[in-house]
């Protein structure tokens, strides 16, 4: 566990090198990348949730100062899951969030130092230009829960080294524009998986399935207007759901339903991988 210690000594650690939380980001971007502020409540009695709270007092006023964050019980930064916690940590190195690869590193280097006292670490795995991508990694909790006894060699062979992994969820009728997005991924740093190319023959599918299910970052729903027929799709929805990975609906003739039917979802195009690629990155 990440001692409330360790945590407040990483965020003044952090400011006093100057080092802002929210990067090249406003501070209400920073947050809405993370929470659904509009279901989080208002600390100012004008508006009804943190959204427009923060927005005032951060753009409007900006009369929340530095790392006002920390002490936000709203977010809870000191006491949260760790889970939670380094995946705030995480997105302070982004490199959408922080354009200056020399100082991601710096502030990775800052938390690594003191995350090292609980048995934490966050780890560059990968790049997107010169700018570097971290991962969170603990030998106290597992990032990477598999079933079924998977050794790291059907992980090595199932995503590749060095990436962030996520699963692409679809119908095998679009398999040829999967694989064209799984390319157009792999150039912005993320490794794809793609049920339908990535299964060797000799593999027992449905158990590779289940390792990439279990072993991912993120899941990509990949809605067509068909996708709900599928055997599989709903369910692999639902082990991301129930794992707590993030999922990302992208709406390519479906609409997300169910229980990501709140999402609202990206468009996308299939003559435009690339540009699919992108939107899922940010």
């Amino acid at each position: 566990m990440i001692s409330k210690i360790t945590r407040q000594n990483i965020f003044t650690h952090l400011e006093q090198e100057d080092y802002c939380w929210s990067g090249n980001m406003s501070d209400l971007d920073f947050l809405s990348r993370l929470y659904n502020l509009e279901k989080f409540p208002s600390h100012d009695g004008r508006f009804e949730n943190a959204a427009g709270d923060i927005r005032q007092h951060t753009v409007n006023n900006d009369d929340y100062m530095g790392y006002w964050i920390v002490d936000d019980d709203r977010f809870n930064l000191l006491e949260c899951d760790d889970e939670d916690f380094l995946g705030f940590l995480s997105e302070m190195v982004h490199p959408l969030v922080r354009n200056n690869p020399d100082d991601a590193r710096r502030i990775a280097s800052i938390m690594n130092d003191w995350l090292a006292k609980d048995g934490c670490r966050l780890g560059e795995v990968s790049q997107v230009g010169e700018r570097p991508i971290f991962k969170a990694f603990s030998s106290k909790m597992s990032s990477t829960v598999v079933i079924g006894g998977a050794e790291e060699k059907v992980l090595d062979r199932i995503w590749g080294p060095q990436h962030y992994r996520i699963f692409l969820s679809h119908k095998s009728s679009v398999k040829e524009h999967v694989s064209k997005l799984k390319q157009s991924l792999k150039e912005c740093g993320i490794s794809a998986f793609v049920a339908h190319n990535d299964i060797e023959p000799d593999e027992e599918w449905q158990r590779e399935i289940e390792s990439a299910l279990f072993s991912m970052d993120a899941l990509v729903a990949l809605i067509t207007d068909d996708y709900h027929e599928s055997k599989w799709t709903d369910q692999e929805v639902g082990v991301a759901i129930g794992r707590g990975v993030p999922v990302i609906a992208v709406r390519l003739g479906g609409d997300p339903y169910g229980l990501i039917g709140k999402i609202q979802g990206l468009s996308g195009t299939w003559s435009k991988p690339n540009d699919m690629a992108a939107k899922i990155f940010s």
